[in-house]
């Protein structure tokens, strides 16, 4: 018996870094030109066959699956077509309530210009 004081391992715990843009956001989106700004919903989650890589659903209203890349607090949105909506941007990181994000989205030969807020209430 050892009455020597056991040493605690204070090592953080490693978490995804992803996660910090994971969840349920309301998007508040201007396109330029307009002046009334779109609220919705959309939800981030991990892509599982990318080690940083995001999937955005509704992700500037395409009702579908928007890809991405995280690198640090900065996202990558590839060009790409969702539910025949062209789709290219990017965003940042702000902190786990907040982002913002510029895009192009072009649908049906209209080209629009983008920017949105996303912010949450996560804990």
């Amino acid at each position: 018996m050892s009455c020597a004081k056991e040493e605690q391992d204070t090592t953080p715990t490693v978490t995804d870094p992803r996660d910090i843009i994971t969840g349920d956001w309301l998007c508040t989106e201007t396109i330029v030109g307009e002046q009334e700004p779109q609220v919705y919903e959309v939800v981030v989650r991990n892509n599982p066959s990318d080690k940083t890589g995001i999937l955005m659903d509704n992700f500037a209203l395409t009702s579908g699956e928007v890809r991405a890349t995280l690198d640090s607090n900065q996202v990558n949105i590839p060009l790409q077509t969702v539910n025949m909506i062209k789709i290219e941007g990017s965003g940042v990181i702000h902190n786990e309530n907040s982002s913002q994000w510029q895009y192009t989205v072009v649908f049906q030969g209209i080209t629009e210009q983008c920017s949105a807020v996303f912010e949450t209430n996560k804990k």
